[in-house]
């Protein structure tokens, strides 16, 4: 029965860089379509605090799943991220300047990242 666990485990995290490449897409479009102005930065926020409670949900669903010591995980990971969902969706216009900034702390050494010093 184990082996049959790992097993589904391992092609059900199989494609778990599917989920990355799709959020650095939408990040890119939300830099390249919207323009920097309050409603766009409002709505980049917005969107962020609807991905973070969706992602908060989603940790809340795996923790009730797993069992032992990743289930404290989940539940730690879920809390936080709703409650980032509910910041994001109180103070959006922070949220965006709050993104941008790790954005921009984060890409510093990184070459590929040029783009977001240029600006």
């Amino acid at each position: 029965m184990l082996t049959e666990e790992r097993i589904t485990m391992r092609e059900g995290s199989r494609d778990w860089w599917v989920f990355l490449v799709t959020g650095i897409a939408w990040l890119v479009i939300a830099w390249l379509v919207l323009r920097v102005n309050v409603t766009s930065i409002t709505t980049v926020g917005v969107l962020l605090g609807v991905v973070f409670i969706a992602a908060g949900v989603n940790e809340a669903g795996l923790g009730s799943l797993v069992s032992g010591g990743w289930k404290v995980w989940h539940n730690v990971m879920s809390f936080i991220f709703l409650l980032g969902g509910l910041w994001a969706l109180i103070r959006p216009v922070n949220t965006f300047f709050a993104l941008a900034s790790w954005f921009q702390i984060s890409c510093r050494p990184a070459p590929f990242c040029a783009f977001a010093r240029t600006r």
